[in-house]
C-alpha cells in the first residue's frame, strides 16, 4: 500500500491523507480523471503519477513547472519508505508513505478532490500568497 498525505503549509501535519492499495499508477494533478485531484494554478492537470514498477514505488515528474524533493527538481525518484515532496516551487507539499497496515479507513473509488474556489476569497482570511496553499484550498473546500 501507499499513502499519500497533503500537508499543512506552515507545519509538518497531515490536512488529508488518502491510502491506496493498489498497484497501478496513481495520477495526482488537477485533471478531473485523477486520483488526487488538486487544483491550483501551479499544478498541472497530470502533474504527478506514482508508478509500482520492478519491485519499487516511483515518483515521476510530468508537471510543466516541476516536483521537487529536498529542493532539487527531479523527473523520476524511487520512494524508499517515505518521501516528502513539493509540487512546483510554491505548490503543496506531499508526504509519500508506503505502509503496510490500512491506518485510515478504506478509500473511496471517488477521486479525492481539493478544491480552490477564488470567489470564496475573503481578505480578511487570506493573502494573495494563501491562495494557491492546501490550506486554503481546503477550507474553501469545507465552505
Amino acid at each position: 500500500m501507499i499513502a499519500v498525505a497533503l500537508l499543512h503549509p506552515h507545519q509538518a501535519k497531515p490536512v488529508r491523507r488518502w491510502v491506496f492499495d493498489r498497484d497501478v499508477p496513481i495520477h495526482i494533478g488537477r485533471s478531473p480523471d485523477s486520483d488526487v485531484i488538486l487544483y491550483s494554478a501551479v499544478i498541472s492537470r497530470r502533474h504527478l503519477e506514482l508508478r509500482y514498477q520492478a519491485g519499487s514505488w516511483w515518483a515521476v515528474n510530468h508537471g510543466k513547472n516541476g516536483t521537487y524533493a529536498n529542493g532539487l527538481s527531479f523527473d523520476r525518484l524511487q520512494i524508499g519508505r517515505a518521501v516528502t515532496i513539493r509540487l512546483a516551487k510554491s505548490g503543496p507539499r506531499l508526504h509519500i508513505e508506503l505502509t503496510d497496515v490500512r491506518q485510515v479507513a478504506p478509500t473511496s473509488t471517488e477521486p479525492a478532490i481539493i478544491d480552490l474556489d477564488l470567489d470564496d476569497l475573503d481578505e480578511e482570511d487570506a493573502t494573495i500568497a494563501d491562495i494557491s496553499t492546501p490550506a486554503f484550498a481546503m477550507r474553501a473546500a469545507e465552505q
